[in-house]
């Protein structure tokens, strides 16, 4: 039987300042191989709150979370996250005096091996370049490409560790409608076609549609898009 990728059971979230705030009342989602999902809801409903929860980068109030088949702990979390989790941010997060070729390593630099050129993660970069048709940019600086180029970098950062589950926060917010459906494709592509999970959180209706399953966050609680409007 497949396990899923990412397994979250009644998550809570209050924030105490100046006095309890409820955002996430019990949220759980299952996340399987080759899933693409879409979290929709209006500002300040706790979608970015879940997705970095669900990413290891914030602790809940309660509930569980596993990844990879693997419990989520403060002891566990730092590991779990460097192996099976790779994120996309709207603003790029590109070290700007770094070249395109030297931001997509610095994900495997960071984990101590090898980047030398030969190397399977040089060559793997290599590889990203040309599927992002971004190979003529390799050694342009990050502060000499457009939004869109940007955007092509960092997915192929995301992607150079070959992770089980990306995690994607308007990852096309800044971008052109051309090159936001490039990236839609590229982050849809990935998943269904290597076997990875996806989720990622928006307000493109049209990026919601390319998912597999959408969700919006209403009231502290995830429903099914259908149940939304009903």
């Amino acid at each position: 039987m497949t396990r899923p990728l990412l397994k979250a059971l009644n998550i809570k979230k209050s924030y105490y300042i100046p006095h309890e705030v409820p955002i996430l009342k019990g949220v759980s989602l299952e996340i399987y191989p080759g899933d693409t999902v879409a979290i929709t809801g209006r500002s300040g409903q706790g979608k970015s709150t879940l997705l970095q929860i669900l990413g290891t980068l914030e602790p809940s109030c309660s509930g569980t979370l596993e990844i990879a088949s693997k419990p989520v702990s403060i002891r566990t979390k730092n590991t779990i996250r460097n192996r099976h989790i790779a994120f996309i941010f709207q603003s790029f997060h590109l070290l700007e005096d770094y070249t395109a070729l030297e931001n997509i390593l610095m994900p495997v630099r960071i984990a101590r091996e090898s980047t030398r050129e030969g190397s399977p993660a040089h060559q793997r970069a290599w590889m990203l370049l040309e599927q992002m048709n971004m190979a003529h940019r390799a050694h342009f600086q990050a502060k000499y490409l457009s939004g869109g180029e940007k955007q092509r970098i960092a997915i192929a950062r995301a992607f150079i560790h070959n992770p089980d589950i990306i995690f994607a926060d308007e990852p096309s917010g800044n971008l052109d409608k051309e090159n936001a459906q490039l990236t839609h494709r590229l982050l849809i592509d990935f998943a269904v076609n290597q076997n990875k999970g996806l989720l990622v959180v928006t307000h493109d209706p049209e990026l919601a549609a390319m998912c597999g399953h959408s969700y919006e966050i209403y009231d502290g609680c995830l429903c099914s898009r259908r149940e939304a409007s009903l």
